[in-house]
């Protein structure tokens, strides 16, 4: 179903954005994924932001069209494929928490937590630790656990310019639990990043389209930890905008030094679709199913570390809560004893 207009040819397909004729006696190709050769023909297929652009040389333009729709029919069949390789399944538990407690808001900015290990200390004993990340303009569930029963201190970090201009109001409301917030971020390693370094990924500041304008503090759990002198985190709350993935390799070496981790996992809809699944034994798992085409290696090393993590989380910890949000799954883990 190709039709033409001038030298810009589209598909029906919403996978293949736009194939583009150039008819120069010099090409340059920069993304040499598949390039095949025949006389002078040269034909480059490249993959950028799941689109799919074809650099072609040849005035025989049927033929270009013929050789253009049997690559495009390879790569709609390897990008339908599910398989072990192209999927992660992963069992959700209800069962793992017998007193579920939604903190916060009902909507964004509260979280499930479990109340089976979330201390309850009536006289104020301040033996309760959360650690909360990402803090913007909404922390309710914050201000709900350094309060009245739970009483934890709560610190908050984000380095943004939206949690900054909640500095005053968050560490007046969550005093009560002797926690505060600082001016760091996570990250996957320790140092500072200026202006426009940060190594975001989807979705982001304004999904990727913008970044940070000053310079960002970012630290790991473990720097983080030792910094303030804490052993054991009851509470570990990660809403970060992508980068969860860079910070949740030290999180994981960590998973005996927290109880609970309730965190926003971003998938990037270019690459991943999400879904739950009923078993035959009636029993629940969220099915994260790769998108992408095997032809291309960059997606394929991204899946496999992003799965890789994902499978050490569930080795590590019970999924007794899940809500998806688009592209992106809000989770409620324990970790097993």
């Amino acid at each position: 179903h190709f039709g033409a207009t001038d030298n810009i040819w589209r598909t029906g397909r919403t996978m293949i954005s736009s194939i583009v004729l150039v008819e120069h006696e010099t090409i340059i190709a920069t993304i040499p994924n598949i390039i095949m050769e025949k006389k002078k023909r040269v034909f480059t297929l490249s993959y950028i932001s799941n689109s799919f652009v074809f650099v072609i040389r040849e005035r025989k333009r049927r033929v270009a069209a013929v050789i253009l729709l049997v690559v495009v029919a390879l790569v709609v069949l390897s990008s339908s494929r599910d398989n072990d390789n192209e999927f992660f399944d992963w069992p959700v538990e209800p069962e793992a928490c017998n007193r579920p407690v939604r903190l916060g808001d009902e909507k964004d900015g509260g979280w499930w937590a479990c109340a089976d290990v979330l201390p309850k200390n009536e006289n104020n004993e301040k033996n309760c630790v959360v650690y909360s990340y990402g803090i913007k303009d909404n922390y309710s569930f914050d201000v709900a656990l350094s309060s009245s029963p739970h009483h934890c201190q709560v610190e908050g970090f984000d380095p943004s310019t939206y949690g900054l201009n909640s500095k005053e109001s968050y560490n007046r409301l969550v005093q009560n639990g002797g926690g505060g917030y600082h001016d760091f971020g996570l990250g996957g390693a320790t140092q500072t990043y200026g202006p426009g370094e940060v190594p975001f990924e989807w979705p982001g500041i304004g999904y990727l389209r913008k970044t940070n304008d000053d310079s960002w503090n970012l630290k790991t759990l473990t720097s983080t930890m030792s910094d303030l002198k804490h052993n054991h985190v009851d509470v570990l709350k990660v809403d970060v905008e992508g980068s969860e993935w860079a910070a949740m390799d030290d999180i994981l070496t960590n998973s005996q030094r927290w109880s609970q981790f309730l965190v926003e996992l971003h998938f990037n809809p270019a690459d991943y679709s999400l879904k739950k699944k009923k078993k035959k034994d009636n029993t629940v798992v969220l099915r994260i199913l790769q998108k992408s085409s095997f032809f291309f290696s960059s997606y394929r090393q991204r899946r496999e570390n992003h799965f890789n993590l994902l499978g050490r989380l569930r080795n590590v910890s019970s999924l007794w809560k899940v809500d998806l949000n688009g592209n992106c799954l809000e989770v409620s883990l324990l970790v097993r004893k």
